[in-house]
């Protein structure tokens, strides 16, 4: 087994997953501890040097569901049960995979229209894993209470994965394989395990959305949500991220009065800087570096990127936020922001259409389930404010591409230096 040294662990696996995700710092060699609640870990601790800390200095989890994201897991309890299940699903293969004593931990996003309640696994009336998505935690890194040391098999970024699309092996049950509504009404998991089994408590979170605070200061969640997807895993794709990255600042900068400081772009830079450590040239030096940023952040012609959607929603919620002409053809304020979202997603995506899924509406609008929020959508479609142009799904796992019926440009909310 080969063994790396990394000097910011924090800063490497947070670059794991593609959206901003919770740690939660336990002591080391252990799964849990009384008078520690991982449901009570927030942005604001990660963004504190002594949590950071205490992360760096124990196991550490990662709080899982929409709290995190949408990041979930199966963790399967045996090493044969764990290369059976590969073998079935070999689009999993590539993803982020961990391991603790033994078996694994096959992480990703999942997707669909029915993602099931976290729940135990059973094969033949025996334990064989868990399905681990809202109220879980999961321990990554750190030292196993066996004595052995949480390992990553696959360092590669938790992808996003059709949930309908997963194959378990024969004689493996579930209530979500037997009975889907069952165990999205009720989850299986009882809640008075946390101390014993924290890993497997179910007690949702509520989502983290992006914002800044009121004194201009860029909150920990906005960063990791810039810098998201844009961290190298491989040497020779720096160039290309940094742009990425450079697009997404663009972007983020529409909601706000004015660009960001000469400090901020410092800020997001260097931690991009420091997590990108170990596949960054070594006869390239941080100024280097930070110039290729700079040049890349002044070359932008059209703002985009992963996240985008996020820094939309800002600006669409920014202080007298002006409305496209065709929010009047709806009545309710919450359709009529919909309306101004889609005309900036039109806008940022230039000629081309734009990506929004119904599990997105449902966050941003805080609805009661994703049907409501296609509801919402079809209901834009058919007064001809957008036209779906390719449909997403399970099949294809994408969001739905739309089109914005007029986007000559989003008046006041994107200049025209950037069209």
């Amino acid at each position: 087994m080969r063994t790396t040294e990394i000097k910011n662990l924090v800063s490497y696996l947070l670059g794991l997953f593609t959206t901003a995700v919770l740690l939660v710092a336990w002591p080391r060699g252990k799964k849990g501890c009384p008078g520690t609640d991982f449901t009570k870990v927030t942005a604001q601790d990660m963004a504190d040097p002594a949590y950071l800390d205490r992360l760096g200095r124990g196991n550490i989890g990662v709080v899982q569901g929409e709290a995190s994201g949408g990041i979930a897991s199966i963790d399967i309890d045996d090493d044969a049960g764990a290369e059976e299940f590969l073998t079935l699903n070999p689009g999993l293969k590539e993803t982020l995979r961990t391991r603790g004593a033994r078996g694994c931990n096959v992480w990703f996003y999942p997707e669909g229209d029915h993602v099931p309640a976290s729940c135990r696994l059973k094969r033949d009336g025996r334990a064989w894993g868990e399905w681990r998505h809202d109220g879980c935690q999961t321990i990554i890194a750190g030292v196993h209470p066996a004595g052995e040391p949480y390992t990553i098999q696959c360092a590669s970024r938790a992808i996003r994965y059709s949930f309908d699309q997963i194959k378990f092996p024969a004689g493996v049950t579930a209530k979500f394989l037997s009975d889907t509504t069952a165990s999205l009404l009720s989850p299986s998991i009882p809640t008075d395990q946390q101390i014993t089994e924290p890993q497997t408590v179910v007690c949702a979170l509520s989502s983290v959305s992006v914002y800044t605070k009121s004194n201009g200061v860029m909150d920990a969640e906005t960063l990791e949500t810039l810098l998201a997807g844009t961290v190298p895993t491989k040497r020779h794709g720096n160039h290309e991220l940094l742009f990425t990255l450079a697009r997404r600042v663009k972007a983020f900068e529409q909601g706000r009065p004015g660009p960001l400081g000469e400090a901020e772009l410092q800020m997001i830079f260097s931690a991009w800087h420091d997590r990108a450590n170990g596949f960054l040239r070594a006869d390239q030096a941080w100024d280097e570096y930070y110039f290729e940023f700079s040049e890349a952040y002044g070359d932008v012609q059209r703002p985009g990127g992963e996240g985008v959607v996020d820094v939309a929603w800002k600006a669409v919620n920014a202080a007298n936020a002006p409305m496209p002409p065709e929010a009047a053809l709806v009545v309710d304020q919450r359709l009529k922001q919909l309306v101004t979202l889609c005309h900036l997603l039109q806008t940022l995506a230039g000629p081309q259409p734009f990506y929004l899924a119904c599990r997105t509406v449902q966050r941003l609008f805080a609805l009661h389930s994703h049907e409501q929020a296609a509801a919402w959508l079809k209901l834009l479609r058919k007064k001809k404010i957008i036209s779906e142009m390719v449909k997403g799904g399970p099949n294809n796992m994408r969001a739905t591409r739309y089109r914005y019926g007029n986007v000559a440009q989003a008046e006041g909310l994107i200049g025209k230096e950037d069209l």
